[in-house]
């Protein structure tokens, strides 16, 4: 698994390749998939999954957040690197999986630019 942390301003974004077991930033196992929005009552209290509220946190929303800490792990796909590469939304390619626009480029452990 590789994470990369997306940016020294904010300490704890980070991007991954797919859904970490414990948090980098704090330690522990809370690492849910993330809900935007109002979740149901049940969905609250189930525990499986991380409440971000109703403000997203960038462009494109976290794919997982830490119940502990708040930490936001996004999945490393070319959609993502976009939106965290600062693209205006017109641009981000239409599948999720295509190659990233030639305009980006990012090397690995590369800071993340915004």
């Amino acid at each position: 698994m590789r994470i990369y942390k997306c940016t020294e301003s904010q300490p704890h974004w980070y991007v991954t390749d797919r859904k970490p077991i414990k948090c980098v930033h704090c330690g522990k196992k809370e690492v849910r998939p993330s809900m935007f929005g109002m979740p149901t009552a049940e969905a609250a209290r189930s525990g499986k999954w991380h409440i971000a509220g109703c403000m997203p946190d960038m462009p494109e929303h976290r794919t997982w957040g830490c119940c502990n800490c708040n930490a936001a792990y996004w999945k490393d796909t070319p959609r993502n690197r976009a939106a965290l590469g600062g693209l205006v939304p017109w641009q981000w390619p239409d599948n999720p999986y295509d190659k990233p626009p030639k305009i980006y480029s990012v090397e690995q452990c590369e800071e993340i630019p915004f």
